[in-house]
C-alpha cells in the first residue's frame, strides 16, 4: 500500500505527508513530529477543526492545505517550518491567532487572505518574502511587529515598481500592519 491511515488522517505510507483529512475531523489538530510536509489542500474546508499545531518536523504547509477551514480560531507552526505555501491559510474567517516558528522563510501569496479576525501577526526575523496578498481583506489586522525591520522592499504584481520600506515606518506595528493589509497588500514583499 502506498497508503496509510491513522486517527481517520490519509498519511503517506512513510507517515512524512499528510495526504487528506476527512470532513468530519473536529477540535483541535496536533500534526505528528513523523510529518515533514503537508499536501496541498489536505485539510481544505474542514469546518469542525478550531486549533492546528504544526509537528516539529513539518518543513512545508502546501497550497491551501488550510483553507476554508471556517472554525479554525488558532494555528501554532512548527519550528522547522520554512515555507507557507499559497492561499495556506486563506478565508480561515475564525482566524485571531498565528504564531509563527522562527525558521520561516516564505509566506505564499494569499496566505492569510480573507482572515477576517486576524488583529495582530509577529513576522520571525527568518522571513525573506512575503507574497502579494499574503494579508489581503485581514481587515482587523491592526499590528504587524517585524523581528527584522531593514532591507525591505515592495514590488508590484507587473514587477515594474519596487519601493523600498522606510525602516522607521516598520518599528511602527500600526503602520507596518496598514502596509501590509492596504497600503503594499497587492506586491510581494522581499527582504535584501
Amino acid at each position: 500500500a502506498t497508503y496509510c491511515s491513522e486517527d481517520n488522517i490519509v498519511y503517506t505510507k512513510d507517515k512524512k505527508y499528510i495526504v487528506l483529512v476527512p470532513q468530519g475531523l473536529t477540535g483541535t489538530v496536533t500534526i505528528p513530529d513523523s510529518v515533514i510536509e503537508i499536501r496541498e489542500n489536505a485539510f481544505s474546508s474542514r469546518s469542525g477543526i478550531t486549533a492546528v499545531t504544526i509537528g516539529a518536523r513539518v518543513t512545508k504547509i502546501g497550497e491551501g492545505a488550510f483553507a476554508s477551514c471556517s472554525a479554525l480560531s488558532t494555528v501554532t507552526i512548527g519550528a522547522e517550518v520554512t515555507e507557507i505555501g499559497r492561499w495556506g491559510f486563506s478565508k480561515c474567517l475564525e482566524l485571531s491567532a498565528v504564531t509563527f516558528g522562527n525558521r520561516v522563510i516564505k509566506i505564499g501569496e494569499g496566505a492569510f487572505a480573507d482572515c477576517y479576525k486576524l488583529t495582530d501577526i509577529t513576522i520571525p526575523d527568518s522571513v525573506t518574502e512575503i507574497g502579494l496578498c499574503a494579508f489581503a481583506y485581514c481587515d482587523k489586522l491592526t499590528s504587524a511587529l517585524f523581528k527584522a525591520r531593514s532591507g525591505w522592499k515592495v514590488l508590484s504584481k507587473d514587477g515594474n515598481t519596487t519601493e523600498n520600506i522606510d525602516q522607521a515606518d516598520l518599528e511602527d506595528t500600526s503602520k507596518a500592519a496598514t502596509y501590509l493589509r492596504d497600503t503594499y497588500w497587492d506586491y510581494t514583499w522581499q527582504k535584501q
